[in-house]
């Protein structure tokens, strides 16, 4: 069930949250997807870090909550100056070969 703090009405049609939207993409698709979602959203400066606690203190234990935070534990800086995935992929190649 989704609550009223994340739903709102865009041109009359129901939408939710970027936060409770970054939960539940979590639940049906891979944890790359959900950082390049977390990443493009960070980008457009949606991100609200308190919502997105919110959302996930709401989310009862859910998938797609789980691989939030987990994402949020391994949030890197340099994410925002990425264009792409491969960009991204990169970024964890350089980082688990310890170069900058």
């Amino acid at each position: 069930m989704i609550g009223h703090a994340d739903r709102a009405s865009l041109d009359g049609v129901p939408v939710t949250s970027v936060a409770r939207t970054l939960v539940d993409l979590g639940a049906v698709r891979p944890p790359n997807h959900v950082r390049r979602a977390f990443v493009n959203a960070e980008q457009k400066r949606l991100v609200d870090m308190r919502a997105i606690e919110t959302a996930l203190d709401r989310a009862h234990g859910r998938r797609g909550a789980r691989i939030l935070r987990e994402l949020l534990e391994s949030y890197d800086p340099r994410w925002q100056s990425t264009r792409s995935e491969l960009e991204l992929m990169m970024l964890d190649l350089l980082g688990t070969a310890g170069l900058p």
